[in-house]
């Protein structure tokens, strides 16, 4: 699925299903990353996928620790 030159409809609904399931997206983003065979465009919207996790994950400790901050001053 992942090696095909254009990815269909089918293909990205159940790219974002197995995305959606916790511990299995992430087997299935380092199956993608790792593979030799995995379509560019794919591997760029992985990569992508990461970066806007990363950036969450950044933000939401940001924002708790400011949060946990003000409670006590």
């Amino acid at each position: 699925m992942l090696s095909k030159k254009n990815l269909s409809v089918i293909d990205w609904l159940v790219i974002y299903v197995l995305l959606i399931i916790p511990f299995v997206n992430v087997v299935f983003i380092l199956y993608a990353l790792l593979s030799s065979k995995t379509n560019a465009t794919f591997k760029n919207m992985i990569i992508a996928y990461i970066l806007i996790a990363v950036i969450g994950i950044v933000l939401w400790f940001g924002v708790f620790a400011a949060a946990f901050a003000s409670t006590f001053n």
